[in-house]
């Protein structure tokens, strides 16, 4: 099932989840989040963006919701509540990613962006409400 142009919404789910809720696994995910990642998508030129993958074999299982019994990442991530993402972008460094996102913030911030990690080999994005009207980059 499709939650945007490009995400299926398996790329946003744990498999336990999906197996329990199938298409209503969507509740899990703020409407938001699928927005803000088809446009840094559409900012990188369109390039594939891999987040969960385990539904074609890949490895990938929580970079997007987060279950209570998941015991990856903090208890307070924004994971847990359907309003965080790890992804990476095909032929592209995050800290190129970052740059994109960095130098596209107003829009991104529109469209319910807060946050980034700094420093990590993926890109985290997250809907955390900060009250700022810039993006705020924090450290793992």
């Amino acid at each position: 099932m499709k939650v945007s142009q490009h995400i299926d919404i398996r790329e946003l789910v744990p498999p336990e989840t999906w197996e329990k809720h199938k298409e209503q696994s969507v509740k899990f995910i703020d409407d938001r989040l699928s927005k803000v990642i088809e446009a840094i998508r559409a900012f990188c030129g369109n390039m594939p963006v891999t987040l969960n993958n385990w539904h074609t074999g890949g490895k990938f299982r929580y970079r997007g919701y987060r279950p209570p019994e998941c015991t990856v990442g903090g208890i307070r991530s924004m994971h847990r509540d359907g309003k965080a993402a790890d992804f990476t972008v095909k032929d592209m460094t995050a800290e190129n990613v970052r740059g994109i996102i960095r130098l596209n913030q107003t829009y991104l911030l529109s469209l319910g962006l807060t946050r980034i990690e700094k420093s990590v080999s993926w890109v985290h994005i997250d809907l955390k409400y900060t009250g700022l009207k810039t993006l705020y980059e924090f450290n793992p």
